[in-house]
């Protein structure tokens, strides 16, 4: 963790619904020196999305009223903003990610050095 020191703060919207994992992860991304907003569905992503802006998106692919594929389209109609999917499943959803436009694609459980240079390399 010694290179987030360095590393660029950033505007982070992490949509996950599970709470304990989206807690979890929300305060290792502000021990990093993030500022994280957690959205735990699609309909309140892009509610929280028109609030403020965000340089940087963590959306779950798999929502209680979506897919982190859709939000990705809907949330960067009018300004491409890097994203990095989170799934719980393999090979399909990382094509998937791939093809949609994600900068990074993680599987569950989250490493989170994996995490943290994922974060750093999207631009």
């Amino acid at each position: 963790m010694a290179d987030a020191v360095k590393a660029k703060s950033r505007q982070i919207l992490l949509v996950e619904d599970d709470a304990d994992g989206a807690q979890a992860m929300a305060g290792i991304l502000r021990r990093l020196g993030h500022t994280v907003e957690i959205a735990d569905s699609c309909r309140l992503a892009l509610r929280i999305f028109l609030t403020r802006p965000f340089d940087l998106l963590l959306l779950d692919f798999s929502l209680p009223d979506g897919d982190g594929c859709s939000l990705l389209t809907e949330l960067c109609t009018n300004k491409k903003v890097p994203a990095i999917a989170i799934s719980g499943y393999g090979e399909e959803d990382m094509r998937r990610a791939e093809s949609a436009g994600f900068s990074a694609y993680l599987l569950k459980p989250i490493d989170f050095k994996l995490l943290e240079d994922a974060i750093n390399a999207a631009e």
